[in-house]
């Protein structure tokens, strides 16, 4: 029973996807790690649950973005765009406990409807 849960959410995302992010996560983890002047256990456990569900916090990110915008595309200076595409990186990845759940739930029910379709 567990096992089809785990999965439509957790192996929702192809491994590039998650990969990728994974990647990303990391470097934020080094920033976060050579950013703070006390290290203590909880902050350790807020980095490495933060550096595994970053992939999931960025999909719930960007697919709220792409249902909003419509997949619309912008015209505008590349370097506001690495500022901005930081942010939101930084973002997704210090709240990744809050937002990767709705992505989550959000693989678990697109891939629940794949299957019965």
């Amino acid at each position: 029973m567990i096992d089809p849960i785990l999965r439509k959410t957790f192996g929702g995302l192809s491994l590039d996807y998650y990969f990728r992010h994974l990647i990303f996560s990391l470097f934020l983890t080094i920033l976060f790690i050579f950013s703070v002047e006390e290290y203590s256990i909880e902050l350790f456990a807020f980095s490495f649950f933060n550096t595994f569900l970053y992939p999931y916090s960025r999909f719930a990110y960007r697919s709220s973005i792409n249902y909003l915008t419509g997949n619309e595309g912008l015209i505008i200076n590349p370097f506001l765009i690495l500022v901005i595409k930081f942010f939101t990186m930084l973002l997704c990845w210090s709240l990744a406990l809050f937002i990767a759940p709705m992505g989550l739930l959000f693989l678990f029910l697109y891939h629940s409807q794949q299957a019965k379709s």
